[in-house]
């Protein structure tokens, strides 16, 4: 194949491999704060002892575990098949990887869920966190879902690796269906905490089964193996990279803890910021995971594409990026109330926590994809020094800044933080790259251009007395005259763009 050809090839791919998942995302993502905004308004207020404050501590704790379960697994299967999937026994080779990974899941899986009925039953322990008896029971039944969840995300890796990602994505949003179903008749029934839990459970084993019928149906019935020494190597390879998801992990979501521990009137309040947070993930696991198996074949054969792919992403994301903080900023007071259906209580704090919180957002992007370029590379290892220290970094500050400004405190830190692994993650990214791949040129100052633009047109007409969703739409507007009179996008990258279309087009 010419090399032409292989470029929109893999653009294509990598576009088809955004589009469907970003829609299924966004769908499976109005359900889930849907499911969260019934949360919020069916149980308590903030201030008081409630279940809510129990359920939310329990899924945390149980994150916590799921990271752990996973053990990185997840993103070295998806690597080493992508690397490997040309090779004549590709097939054998993915299902070699796919039993192991999954025999060390399912054991990694069973110790957490021993460890969280340690930690629900020992009242000393379920103390610390201030567990509820219905958050503990809850902290169990979450537990329990770590074993499904576990073959469901060894499933979807494999997709992912042979670049069929919309399905995967798809099903997320029958499983956030019946979850949202499922929960709010727990809910409305009275079951609290428990139901919230039982319905997770329920919905994740659900899951799973329709992940086994899927892989039987598109790659191989799925079986356990186990061979101690590549097991062993698999793990210690993949060591890092359950670390490095860890620590990043503690720095972005330990506030609450020290919240908690401090403050635990304001923790609701401080979750419902998050909760639109959460929403904005939605686009970097998309993004990256699109690029990423063409990642994993360029640092083998191809540093230069790898370099290619890299400013690409990143420039995706931050194109995306601003416009959201902006409209964040703008909108924030109507977004909470939106995401706790009108509950008293919330604004103006969990308001003000998310117009700070939403900073993160650029440097989160371009620490996501940069974080992606190095695993590619099997720089793994490496990550996990300057990824530890941002935790550090972020459990100090927090300590210093919870007591003395609550959850906006927080909310500040979390931004440093991100700022913390911003310049060690380019610096090395470039190294390994022989090159400075993001350094500030023409593009960089177009792109500063177009925000100035947005900026400006999100405050000029809020200046006039139209604020909120006109403001907000009037700033995305100029961004995009901006972006179109600046030419932020090459020819070579508008082309590419045009193939897709055309493609799309002749396809409808």
């Amino acid at each position: 194949m010419a090399p032409a050809a292989a470029t929109v090839g893999g653009a294509r791919r990598i576009a088809r491999n955004i589009a469907g998942p970003v829609a299924a995302q966004l769908i499976g993502r109005f359900l889930t704060t849907a499911y969260a905004a019934a949360m919020f308004r069916l149980m308590a207020s903030p201030g008081q002892s409630n279940e809510l404050q129990g359920y939310l501590i329990a899924a945390l704790l149980t994150t916590y575990a799921g990271i752990i379960t996973d053990w990185g697994l997840s993103t070295w299967l998806t690597r080493e098949v992508a690397a490997h999937r040309t090779d004549t026994d590709a097939l054998e080779k993915t299902r070699t990887y796919f039993g192991e990974t999954l025999a060390a899941r399912l054991g990694l899986a069973a110790v957490a869920c021993l460890a969280l009925l340690i930690v629900a039953a020992t009242p000393a322990l379920s103390g610390v966190f201030q567990l509820s008896a219905s958050g503990a029971a809850a902290l169990v039944l979450l537990g329990l879902a770590l074993l499904p969840g576990a073959f469901s995300s060894a499933v979807t890796a494999v997709y992912n690796a042979y670049e069929r990602m919309s399905l995967p994505a798809w099903l997320t949003v029958l499983t956030a269906f019946v979850n949202l179903m499922l929960g709010v008749g727990a809910l409305v029934l009275g079951w609290g905490a428990p139901g919230l839990g039982a319905a997770s459970l329920l919905t994740t084993t659900a899951t799973a089964f329709l992940f086994y019928r899927l892989l039987r149906r598109d790659f191989f019935a799925p079986t356990l193996r186990w061979q101690t020494g590549a097991v062993r190597q698999m793990l210690v390879v993949a060591f890092p990279l359950m670390v490095n998801g860890l620590l990043m992990f503690i720095f972005f979501r330990f506030d609450s803890f020290i919240i908690n521990h401090y403050r635990p009137q304001d923790v609701p309040i401080y979750e419902a910021a998050y909760k639109f947070i959460n929403v904005t993930q939605i686009l970097p696991p998309i993004v990256v995971l699109a690029f990423f198996p063409a990642m994993a074949r360029a640092a083998i054969h191809d540093r230069a594409a790898l370099a290619r792919h890299y400013r690409m992403a990143v420039k995706l994301m931050l194109l995306m990026a601003l416009p959201m903080v902006a409209g964040t900023v703008v909108l924030a007071g109507p977004l909470i109330t939106i995401f706790t259906l009108g509950k008293p209580g919330y604004l103006p704090y969990a308001a003000w926590a998310l117009a700070i919180l939403i900073c993160y957002l650029p440097f989160s992007f371009i620490n996501g994809v940069t974080q992606y370029v190095l695993i590619a590379l099997n720089r793994q290892g490496r990550l996990t020094w300057v990824i530890g220290a941002a935790a550090l970094f972020n459990i100090g500050a927090n300590l210093l800044a919870v007591p003395a400004f609550g959850i906006y405190g927080a909310a500040a830190v979390t931004v440093l933080t991100e700022l913390v692994l911003l310049a060690p993650f380019l610096g090395w990214a470039g190294a390994d790259l022989g090159m400075r791949v993001l350094r500030p040129g023409t593009a960089g100052i177009k792109l500063v251009l177009a925000g100035g633009a947005l900026a400006l047109g999100t405050a000029g007409l809020s200046a006039v007395g139209l604020g909120g969703l006109p403001a907000v739409v009037g700033g995305v507007l100029a961004y995009g005259a901006a972006l179109g009179a600046l030419r932020i996008f090459s020819p070579a990258e508008w082309a590419v763009v045009r193939s897709v279309v055309q493609r799309r087009r002749a396809a409808a």
